[in-house]
């Protein structure tokens, strides 16, 4: 996390970046490793978007109280749902750590990646986190429509970054990752727009019988602190 929070802050430094999905809490990591002088760089703003309100909370939280709330802000978002219209074109650059969509043929991994994108104005850039593993097909197969996605919404791969998340998963116990870093070629065509998630893109999203679903995780925790009555 340490080296992928480097890598980010030297890539996007003074650009307003938004997170679609930060579960790995990089964008909190750098503002925090920066304040600390372990950083020299830093974008210029960050926004996080997540379903998960426990952590918007505990981003928004820890900015609070540690003077970082004007750098940062989290937001509830879910990607099944269109862009909020006020957010779309705007950032120089979006990052993404999606679902690895190892059982969905990557649509998973589509899915975040056009949100960055509808997310970033025509000079814009993006960074996606993807499996990689030359021995297992379905990571070559992600890597390939995710280029193509990209290609085909006039971005262009730039740079692969060096493998450098590990995650420990019962089926493929060596997996790592690396970040695709991309950027927009010529303006979009047309007005920017964003529309719902299909419905068949929700099977399976994240994982084997894992299919996402509309609306928001809730800190219960919160809620009970805030209004303790209409919590049983």
């Amino acid at each position: 996390m340490v080296r992928q929070a480097g890598f980010i802050s030297r890539k996007f430094r003074d650009l307003s970046v938004v997170f679609v999905g930060d579960g790995d809490s990089i964008a909190l990591s750098i503002l925090h490793l920066w304040n600390s002088r372990y950083l020299r760089h830093r974008p210029k703003q960050l926004l996080v978007l997540d379903f998960d309100e426990r952590i918007v909370n505990a981003v928004n939280g820890f900015a609070g109280r540690h003077g970082y709330s004007h750098f940062i802000v989290a937001e509830l978002y879910n990607v099944a749902d269109p862009m909020p219209r006020r957010l779309l074109a705007k950032a120089d650059a979006f990052y993404t750590n999606p679902p690895w969509g190892s059982v969905n043929d990557g649509e998973s991994v589509v899915a975040f990646v056009n949100r960055g994108i509808e997310s970033v104005h025509d000079r814009g850039a993006g960074a996606v986190v993807i499996a990689h593993d030359l021995s297992l097909g379905w990571a070559q197969r992600v890597l390939h429509r995710t280029q193509m996605e990209l290609l085909e919404n006039d971005f262009v791969v730039n740079e692969i970054g060096a493998q450098r998340h590990h995650y420990y998963l019962d089926d493929a116990p060596q997996l790592q990752s690396r970040t695709l870093l991309a950027r927009r070629l010529r303006p979009r065509i047309g007005a920017p727009n964003s529309r719902p998630l299909n419905a068949r893109s929700f099977i399976d999203f994240y994982g084997r019988n894992q299919h996402l679903r509309r609306g928001f995780v809730l800190d219960r925790n919160y809620l009970e602190r805030e209004s303790p009555g209409l919590v049983s």
